[in-house]
């Protein structure tokens, strides 16, 4: 078979995956707005920045307590179920699930007592200790849930896994905030939502777990030594993932680690508005990254560079063409946006939508160059990627916060962005023998950027009154953008097999739904 008919066979399985992934991921991407701009609406901005760090400091104890096993257990069960060994892993099940779940109620109980010295650090925000004190609960909750939906994954349930951890968690927690609200007080029903959320998952996918559950109990185990050898080569594995995937969580969290600890807290909530926005434009990304990696890492063992580079050009090309229009929108209108989903009290966002705008443009591209890495098991080197670029955001965030507050914070932060994505290019093109981008297809696609840029400016300058009118506008620029693309060529016969294979599963969903 040709090097292109295998990657057009390739890229139509990554669109109807994307597909697939699309309806669920959509869902609980509305919802998780919708939680947002709930939030936004009935909490103040201190409320509404109280909440992100308390949700960033359970974060974190969530991701200790779990002990990396959301990656570690999903990867090495499905190994040992290739290996057909059975009482291996009924023996890990039963081993790993008491240490993580009695791990995660003493680090819950630490979350509690150490409530106190937490508000301290954070502008003496008694808040923030009463937030922790209650959401402590949730703690033992989320990892009880991590562990059996990495059993659903681990045993190739995806339909569970998604309509779980993305549709269900989604709207739960918006249904029991809009439930939390209408008895209590904002700063009281956000963590008693997320306490009830995190408790929902906890039993959902508990439930979910049954038969996988009965199956290995009626297994018999391994012996006690061979047990522990097992645990230990599990750990070892899950142990460096643990901390890649804290460090990775630190680069997004720690500018409103920054905010809060200089700053009122206030002023992390108007942060988080800019960021909630700008991560609109992370939705592409991963989109197709749900069978990018497979597929990086299947050509990859078979050292075969060219589906690897062609994949992944054709990839990145896809990213760009989608969030350029969405990010010159942010830029050029970020006030209609914020005004009309969250509020006036929010309106000093707008310069860190700015900003962060072309920051995010560069982030949604790393993303794809990021499961490159992985796919070559080049994980040490990018441990070492994202804690260097964490350690730059911190230090930028230390000399920017004083002259410049939360703008200077978000210019750190598109910055650390910007040097993150040359870094991961310039390694990619060394595993890859060249750039995962096609020079003629960026001066196509900048040109029809270009004309976007100058027809969104003009619409700029008039007097635009609502985000009816707005959402006009961008609409026609974005119609405009598309054409020039496609007269520029921009699309070939690949594309297009891909958008076929898109329509034809549409169609075929349609014609399952009314027979």
């Amino acid at each position: 078979m040709s090097s292109k008919v295998t990657e057009d066979l390739a890229l139509a399985r990554l669109a109807k995956s994307s597909l697939i992934v699309l309806a669920s991921m959509f869902l609980a991407k509305c919802a998780g707005y919708l939680y947002k701009v709930a939030i936004a609406r009935y909490a103040t901005p201190a409320e509404f920045g109280t909440f992100s760090l308390a949700l960033i400091i359970i974060g974190f104890a969530v991701s200790l307590s779990s002990l990396g096993l959301s990656e570690g257990l999903t990867r090495y069960i499905a190994y040992l179920r290739g290996k057909k060994k059975v009482s291996e892993i009924a023996s890990l099940i039963s081993s790993l699930k008491k240490k993580v779940v009695f791990l995660s109620i003493l680090t819950g109980i630490g979350v509690f007592a150490g409530a106190p010295s937490f508000a301290q650090y954070f502008q003496s925000n008694a808040l923030l200790a009463d937030m922790l004190s209650l959401m402590a609960l949730g703690i033992p909750l989320t990892v009880f849930a991590g562990f059996h939906l990495a059993l659903l994954r681990a045993h190739e349930d995806i339909k569970k896994y998604s309509l779980i951890s993305n549709t269900a968690q989604g709207i739960g927690k918006v249904v029991l905030l809009a439930a939390g609200l209408a008895v209590l007080e904002a700063k009281n029903a956000l963590p008693v939502s997320f306490v009830l959320t995190a408790g929902l998952l906890a039993l959902l996918s508990f439930v979910a777990t049954k038969k996988i559950r009965t199956f290995y109990r009626q297994t018999p185990l391994i012996s006690l030594e061979k047990r522990v050898a097992l645990q230990k080569t599990v750990l070892r594995y899950s142990l460096p993932l643990l901390y890649t995937g804290m460090v990775f969580s630190l680069l997004f969290w720690i500018d409103s680690l920054v905010i809060g600890h200089y700053l009122p807290p206030e002023q992390v909530g108007i942060y988080a508005i800019a960021i909630t926005l700008i991560s609109v434009l992370g939705i592409a990304p991963e989109l197709f990254m749900q069978l990018f990696l497979p597929l990086m890492s299947k050509y990859f063992a078979e050292n075969n560079l060219s589906q690897v580079r062609g994949i992944l050009r054709r990839v990145n090309k896809w990213i760009l063409i989608g969030n350029i229009p969405v990010a010159l929108a942010l830029f050029f209108f970020p006030g209609v946006f914020i005004h009309t989903l969250f509020g006036a009290t929010y309106a000093s966002a707008e310069t860190c939508v700015k900003i962060l705008a072309f920051g995010g443009l560069f982030s949604s591209l790393s993303n794809s160059l990021t499961a490159v890495l992985t796919a070559k098991g080049k994980s040490y080197l990018l441990a070492c990627n994202v804690t260097c670029v964490a350690t730059m955001n911190f230090f930028l965030n230390l000399a920017l916060i004083g002259p410049y507050g939360i703008e200077g914070v978000a210019y750190a932060t598109a910055v650390t962005w910007a040097v993150f994505l040359i870094t991961l290019l310039v390694q990619v093109r060394k595993e890859l023998k060249e750039l995962p981008f096609k020079g003629k297809e960026i001066g196509k696609i900048i040109c029809g950027a270009g004309a976007l840029f100058v027809g969104l400016e003009i619409y700029r300058l008039t007097q635009y009154t609502s985000l009816s009118s707005l959402l006009v506008g961008v609409g026609i620029g974005g119609i405009g953008y598309l054409g020039i693309l496609y007269l520029l060529k921009t699309h070939d016969a690949q594309d297009r097999e891909v958008f076929r294979s898109i329509k034809q599963r549409i169609q075929e969903r349609i014609a399952g739904n009314t027979s």
